[in-house]
């Protein structure tokens, strides 16, 4: 039967036609979905809400024009009809049994932005007003998309609303001015000095001018700030993605300072990396044997700057590895989607997502040492927390005997929650004044 469609070319009386829309019409759209392993013509991945099928997220539109399609006999198109929270597609979804859910952050690494596409990622029900509000005209956002999230947005040349230049550092610091009101005592210093990066995440965003969008550098943890600033208040923050790509680098270069650590080297990129799976070690019985301390004075700066290369040349290592597995299993089109998630969010509770064959998902957490297989490692209470919350889709990829300049190393990986499998022992507390 042809399809009345009104002045803006959508179905016409879209929620009588669709009231014969069952819950087995639904299931059996979100089965056609995988089938066509989610390449759906006229239609694109959702961008604000996914609906929950079986527990698995899938984009509401498609799933709804594919269900309407196997209903009525004829090709539905996404321009048919309109998505979002009060249109007839999500009513109808809601009233037969699903629900639909905000959609996770989707960023990508170095994309540009603009004031209004940040505001509708973070905080998709607000109205966004340019130049006011929330997320038109202040730098910094706390509270969003989670209680323990902060989103950085800076210009680094200088304005009317900030008198010093924000700039980079060769060895990726960002020194980085609160607003011009913004004392030592205030509450959002307070809130920064104890932000958490394994139970929240600060994105920073930033742009050279004012006529330009906003580009997306990943997360921020805290390096060190100055205590005697006031109006405004210096901090510097360590970028997580770091070195900048080559084109971006380019982009800000006239706001990128020498390196603060001495005798800075840029990591070399990872051309030839290459894991070699072995079994997990056996349990140990002997007893915890005590801990040397090392002589002489310790560079804290130089031992953070390498393990944190350290960790981001094992994720890429791992990433290499999974892509080449799903490749070799018949599925390029899920190595293409394997995500680096701790590019975006470093509070998720593991630095990447990947795929098993059938679709379903891998949540990895990377664990490297250059030391050897028995070499114990450092794991956050989220972490474990998160382990458990994915049970057997959560994996510890252990990797040893590594080598960062080239990522030649080898690998065990153990799924499962982490108390689980490992012996868990605490040796760190979190102080505060009494």
């Amino acid at each position: 039967m042809g399809l009345k469609l009104d002045k803006s070319k959508r179905i016409a009386r879209l929620k009588t036609i669709a009231s014969k829309l069952t819950n087995g019409d639904i299931v059996a759209a979100a089965e056609h979905f995988h089938e066509l392993h989610g390449d759906i013509e006229s239609y694109i991945d959702s961008t604000t809400y996914d609906v929950l099928i079986n527990g698995r997220p899938y984009p509401p539109k498609a799933i709804f024009g594919l269900a309407l399609t196997r209903l009525l006999q004829q090709q539905i198109r996404s321009f048919h009809f309109s998505g979002g929270k009060k249109s007839p597609c999500f009513e109808i979804l809601t009233k037969l049994g699903f629900e639909i859910v905000p959609k996770s952050l989707k960023l990508n690494l170095y994309q540009a932005y603009s004031r209004e596409d940040i505001s509708h990622l973070f905080d998709p029900d607000y109205k966004f007003s340019s130049g006011s509000g929330r997320w038109g005209g202040t730098g910094i956002v706390s509270g969003y998309p989670t209680p323990n999230d902060h989103v950085f947005i800076v210009t680094m040349e200088r304005n009317e609303s900030n008198d010093y230049d924000d700039y980079l550092t060769e060895d990726g610091v960002l020194f980085w001015n609160t607003q011009n009101e913004v004392t030592a005592n205030s509450k959002q210093v307070k809130d920064l000095l104890s932000h958490d990066p394994d139970t929240g995440t600060i994105y920073l965003f930033m742009r050279v001018n004012s006529n330009d969008d906003y580009t997306f550098f990943g997360p921020l943890t805290f390096n060190e700030w100055n205590p005697n600033s006031s109006k405004p208040v210096h901090f510097f923050w360590n970028l997580l993605s770091w070195p900048l790509a080559d084109n971006i680098k380019e982009l800000f270069a006239a706001h990128i300072k020498d390196a603060r650590m001495p005798g800075y080297k840029a990591p070399i990129p990872l051309s030839d990396a290459s894991l070699v799976e072995t079994p997990p070690p056996k349990p140990s019985n002997s007893k915890k044997q005590g801990s040397r301390k090392p002589s002489g004075t310790i560079d804290w700066a130089a031992r953070e700057q390498s393990n944190r290369q350290l960790g981001d040349a094992g994720e890429k290592a791992v990433i290499a590895f999974e892509q080449k597995q799903l490749t070799e299993l018949g599925r390029p089109d899920l190595a293409s989607r394997v995500e680096h998630v701790a590019t975006i969010n470093s509070s998720a509770g593991y630095d990447i997502k990947s795929f098993n064959d059938d679709e379903s998902h891998k949540f990895i957490e990377v664990k490297t040492t250059t030391g050897g297989i028995n070499t114990a490692f450092y794991i956050s209470a989220n972490e474990v927390k998160v382990s458990t919350e994915k049970g057997q889709d959560y994996w510890i990829y252990r990797l040893y005997n590594f080598k960062k300049e080239n990522g030649i190393g080898r690998l065990y990986r153990v799924p499962g929650p982490v108390e689980e499998r490992f012996l868990l022992t605490s040796n760190t507390y979190i102080a505060s004044p009494k």
